[in-house]
């Protein structure tokens, strides 16, 4: 995977290690930049995102009933969606059709659509993006 693979990494483990405990200590560092290979378009990623959501789904399918965790799921599907949308707008050489096909294949899936319409208002994307997200139309 060239996108998500530590989430997947750390979702696999959690269902193995069931003994794993919360803390609210910082553990993990995170250091996003604008260059890089995250910010490089590969097919991958959009692939990438739909594959990671539906294992969040998995891995949390017994705690969806709970507003707190379905909200964030929906929080973090919608986010990782919309960053995807800005790499797949900016690759170069790319045809404007398939960029609309990778997008709306982020955005159709009937088992995450209704996760990631559910905290869209909320999520850090663009004013744009949260239409093209929801009305998930082709001609957009």
């Amino acid at each position: 995977m060239v996108y998500e693979e530590d989430l997947l990494f750390v979702l696999q483990s959690l269902r193995k290690h069931p003994d794993v405990f919360a803390s609210c200590k910082s553990l993990y560092g995170y250091r996003h930049m604008d260059t890089g290979m995250a910010t490089v378009f590969k097919r991958a990623k959009s692939l990438n995102v739909i594959r990671a959501n539906h294992e969040k789904l998995v891995c949390f399918k017994n705690h969806v009933n709970d507003e707190h965790v379905k909200a964030n799921l929906s929080f973090t599907m919608a986010n990782d969606i919309g960053w995807v949308i800005g790499i797949i707008r900016s690759a170069k050489g790319v045809d404007a059709g398939l960029k609309a096909d990778y997008v709306m294949e982020m955005t159709g899936d009937e088992q995450l659509r209704p996760f990631v319409l559910d905290e869209l208002r909320n999520a850090w994307i663009t004013r744009i993006q949260k239409p093209l997200i929801a009305l998930n139309k082709h001609w957009l």
